[in-house]
């Protein structure tokens, strides 16, 4: 009776271990907005994270301007853009207004030390 107890305890704490270190090995990530343009821009981020409903960010940039949100990536996920970033909206001074789907971002997305979204004229085309 006394070593199936002790089995038991190892095997609890064995697995007990290994729950911690792929848990407690998340790292923080960075995501800078760069306006690259002559103009300011209102940008809008639309998130979704689970369990919560999707929520926005909005911030303006004036010309030359960065802005900054951080994120958590787990020990096991592949080091990309925040996965919960679904799309952000873009208005300019003239009015000008783009959407830029998930794939759309990750075409002008870089990762040099934080990801950085470029947003430059080509970006802001409005036709």
């Amino acid at each position: 009776m006394e070593k199936i107890t002790i089995h038991s305890f190892i095997k609890t704490t064995i697995l007990l271990l290994m729950f911690l270190s792929a848990t407690s090995c998340s790292s923080i990530n960075m995501v800078a907005i760069e306006n690259n343009t002559k103009e300011a821009i209102i940008f809008q981020g639309e998130f979704e994270h689970q369990p919560h409903a999707p929520y926005n960010i909005v911030f303006e940039l004036k010309p030359g301007e960065n802005n900054l949100w951080q994120y958590e990536l787990g020990p096991l996920e592949e080091n990309k853009l925040d996965k919960g970033l679904k799309q952000i909206t873009l208005k300019n001074e003239r009015g000008c207004t783009i959407v830029l789907e998930r794939g759309a971002i990750e075409k002008i997305t870089k990762k040099e030390g934080p990801w950085i979204i470029n947003i430059n004229k080509d970006v802001m085309a409005c036709k």
